[in-house]
């Protein structure tokens, strides 16, 4: 239904292509910058939290430094990024100070997604950001990426993050109206899609590649929207024109709407479940067990009894009772260092026994999946 788009979602990701935040002489598109920001606006005063995730940096930048296209190596590639950042963010920082409305800069490598430490340390910024009414506005770090490391381009990134902060929806804003059937570049009897229930091996062959630029392309685009189905996050692709900010204030969908392969609960805990394995344990009491089993709470440090292991912050832990049954498994917000200090206390004794917190709970139940022991 028209006007119901939002009525779910409280935090979204809005990806912005190249080709949409440049005009066609390689200068900022002040015109929707404008109202790209204006829309960012809107919808926090509705309630939503956005996050942006930028392209831009190496098109001004290349323009800047008055070099030729196409870029032809990664050493100007990344000095062109460094040089378009500062005077992207400098477009950002002067239209959101206009609004009254503060915006951050987060640059961000692959070796962020996959070093656990420095995976929770980004997604702890950003929640902090976005609680303090800040707009996070994402790049990828291309002053110092090497091919190992590199995304590849901001659709992938758009996606990693979008999971990283539990987004509930991911906005790709590009050039053309909607994803199609073929590439309506080279086929005339390309038909748009409004909806697509599962992003399919013949929908990528048929998609168009990325331009001198733009390191995206509908190809990248739908395999963004593939990654955050599987997260069980839908993705809206649309053309990044005032019209598309205008309807998703409105609530409505337009272009094209890429389904979530299943909740996103179902979609988290299967990966915690199966995709992680246990780095230590903790024993929690009668209490606790029952608190867990029968009415679906987080594991507080009140209920810990004890620690089976060595595991640091964010690592997955078993869950056992006292006869040493696993009841469960799930993601400690503390290390093996920190939850003997802090067992059996309140929550509201962590900061001053620790001197920092990372929330009430040892194991949050979002981040937990219970199952009920055999009895023997």
């Amino acid at each position: 239904m028209d006007g119901d788009l939002l009525q779910n979602i409280k935090r979204l990701v809005l990806k912005i292509g190249s080709s949409t935040i440049t005009d066609s002489e390689g200068g900022i598109a002040g015109e929707f910058l404008a109202t790209l920001c204006e829309t960012v606006r809107k919808l926090n005063e509705g309630g939503v939290e956005v996050t942006i995730v930028s392209s831009g940096a190496i098109a001004l930048g290349y323009r800047l430094l008055k070099l030729e296209l196409p870029l032809p190596d990664i050493p100007t590639k990344q000095a062109s990024a460094a040089a378009g950042q500062p005077l992207l963010m400098s477009h950002y920082i002067r239209e959101f100070n206009r609004l009254e409305l503060p915006a951050a800069q987060i640059l961000i490598t692959r070796e962020d997604f996959q070093d656990r430490r420095r995976y929770l340390n980004a997604r702890e910024s950003l929640f902090k950001l976005l609680h303090l009414g800040c707009v996070p506005i994402v790049n990828e770090n291309d002053t110092v990426i090497v091919d190992e490391i590199k995304f590849g381009d901001n659709d992938n990134l758009s996606a990693l993050v979008t999971g990283l902060i539990d987004a509930d929806l991911l906005v790709l804003l590009t050039d053309v109206e909607a994803v199609y059937d073929a590439d309506p570049h080279r086929c005339n009897d390309a038909h748009a899609l409004s909806h697509i229930s599962e992003v399919t091996q013949e929908l990528l062959d048929g998609a168009g590649e990325g331009g001198m630029l733009g390191r995206g392309g509908m190809h990248s685009k739908l395999l963004a929207a593939k990654t955050t189905a599987d997260f069980g996050i839908p993705t809206m692709i649309a053309k990044g024109d005032r019209n598309t900010l205008d309807q998703l204030v409105a609530g409505n969908r337009c272009g094209t709407w890429v389904d979530a392969a299943e909740s996103r609960m179902i979609s988290r805990k299967r990966w915690i479940s199966r995709s992680l394995e246990p780095e230590g344990g903790v024993i929690v009491d009668r209490g606790a067990y029952k608190a867990l089993l029968e009415r679906g709470k987080s594991l507080l440090p009140s209920g810990v009894i004890g620690i089976v292991g060595q595991f640091e912050r964010g690592a997955l832990v078993e869950i056992k009772d006292r006869d040493g049954r696993v009841i469960g498994c799930g993601l400690s917000r503390y290390s093996s260092l920190d939850v003997p200090r802090i067992a059996g206390r309140h929550s509201k004794d962590i900061r001053p026994i620790l001197g920092y917190t990372f929330g009430e709970e040892i194991v949050h139940r979002d981040d937990m999946v219970i199952d009920r022991p055999e009895q023997s």
